[in-house]
């Protein structure tokens, strides 16, 4: 395959879109059998930032981002959408919400939106990644959902013709848009053999903290046998990966995104024999990770 950019984010919901936090961006050239990690990176990043690095990427790109691109559609309803609609029409519904409305004045919210589904899952996760995979809604991701889908609509209202977002738009990739991919590292370490440590690596204090460095240096050292590519800087940055787990989710969803790019199977929707899920799938996004990989147990 052509030599393509490859980016991996870990995205962070919290502070102001200018803050630079706890969203980590890896980016790198991927061959088809080896990602090299551009010099810079990975680094910690704003929203704003980001939004402005994927509107700089080159065609052809693969951007894997650890965010919810949508909600279920079993709450389309409290979105009082005409008939026919899209998600990205979701995405503007949901942008034109506050996501909180601490001054008590009337109005709609995401977050109360969120208050009265924080459990419900989308249809593709309750199917293929429920061990893994938390509600959009939920406490610890409503954040990254609701800025999330305010950046989607952004950079779909600069340049609405750049993108190439599965399952919105079928296929894999195409040398005339930039790929934009949903993912989850720990969906993707749990299929490629991390069962135990997928579960218990992130965070750094805390009774559990020692057991996750652990685990953390587990998954580092596994890297390249268990996603069957070549990661000649994973010494270069083990010490970031082990001290930051968020630098190193970054680099798993750069790993992701370049396995979508050379062709690796992944579980996708529209193979799927349900015809409501398909269809559902298509409104509210999905997690993309790769197959289980017949080395692996």
């Amino acid at each position: 395959m052509a030599e393509r950019t490859i980016v991996g984010v870990d995205f962070s919901g919290g502070g102001k879109d200018t803050a630079v936090g706890n969203t980590w961006v890896t980016k790198g050239r991927f061959d088809g059998k080896t990602l090299i990690v551009v010099e810079g990176y990975p680094c910690p990043i704003s929203r704003l930032k980001l939004q402005k690095l994927l509107l700089r990427l080159p065609l052809g790109s693969v951007a894997a981002l650890d965010f919810p691109f949508g909600v279920a559609t079993r709450l389309f309803h409290d979105f009082l959408l005409p008939g026919n609609y899209t998600m990205k029409d979701i995405w503007d519904r949901v942008s034109e919400m506050r996501f909180e409305n601490k001054e008590g004045k009337k109005g709609e919210t995401f977050d109360t939106l969120r208050a009265n589904h924080p459990k419900l899952k989308r249809r593709f996760e309750e199917k293929y990644y429920d061990e893994e995979s938390l509600s959009p809604q939920d406490e610890l991701m409503r954040y990254m959902t609701y800025h999330g889908i305010r950046m989607l609509k952004g950079l779909h209202e600069k340049c609405p013709d750049r993108w190439h977002i599965p399952p919105l738009h079928s296929g894999r990739t195409r040398e005339d848009k930039v790929m934009l991919l949903e993912v989850m590292p720990g969906a993707a370490l749990n299929v490629r053999g991390f069962h135990e440590q997928y579960k218990s690596y992130k965070k750094n204090n805390g009774p559990n903290t020692l057991k996750h460095l652990n685990n953390r240096k587990h998954i580092i050292d596994e890297l390249p046998n268990a996603f069957d590519i070549r990661l000649p800087d994973v010494g270069k940055h083990r010490d970031l990966f082990i001290f930051n787990d968020d630098a190193l989710d970054s680099f798993i969803a750069a790993i992701v995104a370049a396995l979508w790019a050379n062709g690796t199977e992944f579980p996708l929707p529209e193979n799927d024999n349900d015809p409501n899920l398909r269809n559902a799938a298509r409104l509210e996004g999905c997690i993309y990770a790769p197959s289980k990989s017949p080395n692996k147990v």
